[in-house]
């Protein structure tokens, strides 16, 4: 098995279900979200620098934006620039590496982006500009809005409607001002429908200007011709059901029609022709003219593109964390060329359990130890098994290191199996140039004790044992 970086001491791999959408998805934004259901936060750094993303070559590093991490409540919400995931499948997938103390922060968030995206505003900032992640600096000046509610992905800004006339102003920059296709995205969450709410708009009198609106209980998008005060109007999905939740909006125009998106329905109705004035020429968030928007706003993108039908519904599924499966954690592999005295990196297996639990599919890659031989704190036997590669490779294995367990230091968890094992090694075996010792136990719990260069065997204190 392959390894991208010694330097890294965990991975997992991340598969994609792709399924229901026919295109290949090409440099597609997923959603990474961590939680304590699928990642240890104690195996990272306290900020995640030591995160990576590799692609499925095992070698390419892959663009990647944090958007938030947050290890005091142990969550996670990671954005990564995947260059391909295939249409029709469910196998595709990326590895996600971590463990590596002396690694530096890599995100590159402007990158993680298309060049297609002109804006991308997360709204998870306690203070400051309303950023925008591209490098095209359409950040935006909050306006009264109230920041720091809990939104569909980490933070969302609230806007009070036309009572507290609050709002995000995104400026008048040149890469907002698309005349041609174009997709708007954002997640909102309404406080009712009883009137016209606008919450993502560049309204004016010049080609390319648009407001995307609901009104009462539809989706409206509105594009003007130029020139003067003319435009097309496109009125579709009910948001019946929607009132109070959490709903993904999008509109995609081609140049000529449009499609509206709720969640994962879409309609694309014909088009009405309206004439209108206004002088407007901002971007804005929560607002048009009038018509301020009321309840909750997340995660608003600008292209200038269309984006297709299926790249629309992968984002769905994708911010409703329907799209990766996590796969298990597996350490850094033990070869051959590890069994010397230069070893750096032996990952073990430990696992505590009954003689009836073990069975007979034990084959040579196992040995057994009693009570007597690791000390009294001991009830269950123990299983010390070498692992090669990464993997149990049962009675092919053809380099097993096979090490007594023994149990020197007390642990003070009272566990009725003991979590707290050191591999025996020799200062020889474990050579100058060792820089690690890692242990994996399993018994319930998952922990790992390092070993630093020059440490006795009995020096480990106890609180580098993560349980």
């Amino acid at each position: 098995m392959s390894w991208w970086n010694n330097s890294w001491c965990y991975r997992q791999k991340l598969t994609f279900d792709n399924s229901g959408q026919s295109e290949n998805l090409q440099d597609f934004p997923v959603l990474v979200a961590l939680t304590t259901s699928n990642f240890d936060f104690n195996k990272a750094k306290d900020n995640g620098e030591d995160i990576r993303f590799v692609d499925s070559d095992d070698s390419t590093l892959l663009k990647y934006e944090i958007e938030n991490w947050d290890k005091v409540n142990s969550k996670a919400w990671i954005w990564v620039k995947v260059p391909q995931i295939d249409g029709s499948s469910s196998t595709d997938y990326i590895y996600m590496y971590y463990g590596n103390s002396g690694a530096s922060d890599a995100q590159d968030a402007v990158n993680t982006w298309d060049s297609h995206y002109k804006a991308v505003y997360h709204l998870n900032k306690s203070s400051g500009d309303v950023l925008d992640s591209t490098g095209n600096n359409n950040d935006g000046t909050n306006h009264g809005a109230t920041r720091g509610q809990t939104g569909k992905i980490d933070k969302a800004f609230s806007f009070g409607g036309e009572v507290d006339d609050d709002y995000i102003d995104c400026g008048a920059g040149a890469s907002l001002g698309i005349t041609g296709a174009i997709t708007v995205e954002a997640w909102a969450k309404l406080s009712g429908l009883a009137s016209t709410q606008r919450f993502v708009t560049r309204t004016g009198n010049s080609a390319g200007d648009y407001q995307f609106r609901l009104k009462v209980d539809k989706v409206h998008f509105m594009r003007w011709r130029g020139g003067g005060n003319t435009y097309d109007e496109w009125e579709a999905v009910s948001l019946t059901g929607v009132d109070g939740e959490w709903a993904y909006y999008a509109i995609v125009y081609d140049g000529s029609d449009a499609t509206l998106f709720v969640n994962n329905s879409s309609e694309s109705p014909t088009s009405t022709f309206t004439t209108y004035t206004t002088a407007e020429v901002n971007t804005y968030i929560g607002r048009g003219l009038t018509n301020y928007f009321d309840g909750l706003i997340d995660e608003v993108r600008i292209s200038d593109i269309a984006r297709s039908a299926d790249w629309i519904k992968a984002q769905y599924l994708s911010m409703t964390l329907a799209f990766i499966t996590f796969g298990g954690e597996y350490h850094i592999p033990l070869t051959s060329s590890d069994l010397g005295s230069g070893v750096e990196n032996v990952p073990i297996l430990l696992a505590a359990s009954l003689a009836s639990d073990i069975g007979s599919g034990l084959d040579a890659g196992g040995l057994f130890f009693t009570a007597g031989d690791v000390g009294s704190g001991l009830d269950a036997i123990l299983v010390l098994k070498a692992i090669l590669a990464g993997e149990d490779t049962g009675s092919a294995l053809e380099a097993a290191i096979l090490l007594k367990a023994f149990a020197s230091v007390d642990s003070g968890f009272g566990t009725d199996a003991l979590v707290s094992l050191l591999a025996r090694m020799t200062a020889d075996e474990e050579g100058s140039s060792s820089d690690r010792l890692m242990v994996k136990i399993e018994s319930g719990a998952r922990g790992g004790v390092r070993l630093p260069p020059g440490a006795g065997a009995t020096s480990i204190p106890s609180r580098e044992v993560h349980l």
